[in-house]
């Protein structure tokens, strides 16, 4: 579709474009010097061969003021990730991969492609030292790598930099959703400015877990999913999958009559013999594909030109309070769940897990499976997959040990 620019009634507050370049400029500057407190997610560019890994591993990184004044993407051969700033020690429960394991992988097209996929581990939240949040982003478009970024820098700023620690502390829900509004707002204004992050046509999902002291809240917008390994007491330890995000699809009764009452169109999925072929779509103009925007999800960050058809960036917000039977987190990008259901990585994730081993190693095995699974069903094509995997129970110690010393 041919990439236009927002007009001054779908933007407001539209300034004069020398002062609307650099404002956004400025805007830029201040989201990333805000990010002092993020551990970035090394997205490495490992294939998987015969269904393993080769031997490079994924982790949380962060470089020295020495070596890099500002955050910058940097693309080596053979890894792709972020430089950071200079921030204080991480707390090493979150980094020694025990008891949070990440990994991200590229995705296929008969040859590699750029990861849109990113990742973070924010501790902690607000100057609260039981807090932590625990990020997954998935780019699409054109520039969705650059937007996906630009989402995990901004909705850190508007979390842990703009806004007074107390009111994520006593509202996380109002303040996540909040926190999603702000970053479209600002993607709106950086493509008011002529800039490098293009959201007009491009967006991300965004799945953000805030973590305080036993409470966790659960803001998504699209289809990137969290799901908690539940095992309940019985004789042989039984894991059930607990979803506690929705994938906003476009053919959900909710989001279709929101869409179609903004005008726009829901191509409906398309089925042969029981098997789906194609999504359900989000279209612009009823009956007209040439028009776009082509989304299989109703609401994301970014993607400003689909908002007029009836695109969302608000978050669905649920809370939970951790139960002792409540083992270990899984977020991850759709690239998962396309061939594995909740359950099946619940209990892929358990093998690990009742045998004492480190969430790293759960989160890799589960990311080998997915990968399988696309090679099974689609030859080489697979889309980018990210996943953080938590171990709660000891999660939560690490977090109330940092508050009582």
């Amino acid at each position: 579709m041919r990439q236009r620019r927002l007009t001054k009634d779908e933007q407001p507050a539209v300034l004069p474009a020398d002062e609307e370049s650099l404002a956004a400029s400025s805007l830029l500057a201040e989201v990333r010097a805000a990010a002092k407190n993020i551990l970035y997610l090394a997205k490495e560019i490992d294939d998987v061969d015969n269904g393993s890994f080769n031997r490079k591993e994924s982790s949380f990184k962060r470089r020295s003021s020495k070596e890099e004044q500002s955050l910058k993407m940097r693309e080596d051969v053979g890894v792709q990730s972020l430089s950071l700033a200079e921030r204080p020690e991480p707390l090493p429960a979150l980094t020694d991969r025990t008891i949070v394991g990440a990994f991200s992988c590229h995705g296929r097209d008969e040859i590699d492609k750029i990861n849109q996929d990113c990742a973070c581990i924010v501790h902690p939240v607000g100057e609260e030292p039981s807090s932590a949040l625990f990020c997954v982003y998935d780019g699409h478009g054109k520039f969705g790598s650059q937007v996906s970024l630009q989402v995990l820098q901004s909705v850190h700023y508007e979390l842990n930099g703009r806004h007074a620690p107390a009111v994520l502390r006593d509202d996380p829900p109002a303040a996540l959703a909040d926190a999603f509004e702000a970053v479209q707002k600002q993607l709106g204004a950086i493509a008011c400015g002529d800039l490098a992050v293009d959201a007009r046509d491009s967006g991300a999902c965004a799945l953000v877990v805030h973590v305080l002291g036993s409470t966790l809240t659960v803001a998504n917008a699209g289809d990137c999913t969290c799901v908690m390994g539940r095992c309940l007491p019985t004789p042989s330890p039984m894991y059930h999958a607990v979803t506690l995000s929705m994938d906003h699809k476009p053919d959900l009764p909710a989001e279709k009559a929101r869409i179609e009452g903004m005008g726009g169109w829901v191509r409906p999925a398309e089925v042969e013999n029981g098997e789906l072929m194609s999504p359900a779509r989000l279209y612009e103009t009823p009956g007209n594909r040439r028009r776009g925007p082509g989304l299989t999800i109703s609401r994301s960050i970014g993607d400003l030109d689909a908002m007029r058809c009836g695109l969302l960036p608000t978050p669905a917000v649920t809370t939970h309070a951790v139960q002792p039977h409540d083992k270990f987190l899984i977020l991850a990008s759709d690239g998962i769940w396309e061939f594995i259901s909740p359950q099946d990585a619940v209990d892929i994730v358990a093998t690990v897990h009742v045998a004492g081993g480190r969430a790293f190693d759960a989160c890799k095995q589960l990311i080998t499976k997915a990968a399988d699974a696309w090679a099974a069903n689609e030859g080489d094509y697979r889309d980018d997959i990210t996943a953080i995997v938590i171990w709660l129970p000891e999660l939560l110690e690490a977090l109330a040990d940092v508050k009582h010393t």
